[in-house]
């Protein structure tokens, strides 16, 4: 059974139900989401790769990879795993079996979905915003400069 959504301007399509999301009008998908197994390509086939962020014992939290297809390869410490066709039209997920499908859609909803934009020419920001009246203000900055701590100061004062 596909289930259609809409999120983040896409208009998504999934083999399985996706917690979070509201169901969307059917049509012609922009991506693809499939939830289980990711066939494996053959390691001599992976032409970059790249490891961020790193924790206190300097282990890679992410690992990135580009296949010699153009396929991007994540995989996440904790053994999540997803792989990204080079246009972002197609994205497939799996995760150990320690973790649930609410688990890997943590990655799926930011970055992943972030990156398939990015893929399609889209920047995303990492940002709070505030409503005031019928404006928006976005708050710009890098992880720890106090986005979110600036706006639940705003929301504080009604």
């Amino acid at each position: 059974m596909q289930h259609s959504y809409s999120a983040f301007g896409l208009k998504l399509v999934s083999n399985q139900a996706l917690p979070g999301l509201l169901q969307g009008p059917a049509g012609c998908p922009d991506v693809r989401v499939h939830i289980g197994r990711i066939e494996r390509e053959d390691a001599g086939s992976l032409v970059h790769l790249k490891r961020l962020p790193h924790n206190e014992a300097g282990e890679a939290l992410l690992t990135v990879r580009r296949s010699a297809a153009g396929r991007f390869h994540f995989e996440y410490r904790d053994k999540t795993n997803f792989v990204v066709d080079d246009s972002g039209s197609e994205v497939w997920a799996e995760w150990p079996p320690d973790l649930t499908l609410e688990d890997m859609t943590t990655y799926l909803f930011g970055p992943i979905l972030g990156f398939v934009l990015r893929l399609r020419g889209l920047v995303c920001l990492h940002a709070s915003s505030i409503v005031i009246g019928d404006s928006a203000i976005a708050l710009l900055g890098a992880a720890g400069a106090g986005k979110s701590t600036t706006a639940a100061s705003f929301a504080k004062l009604g």
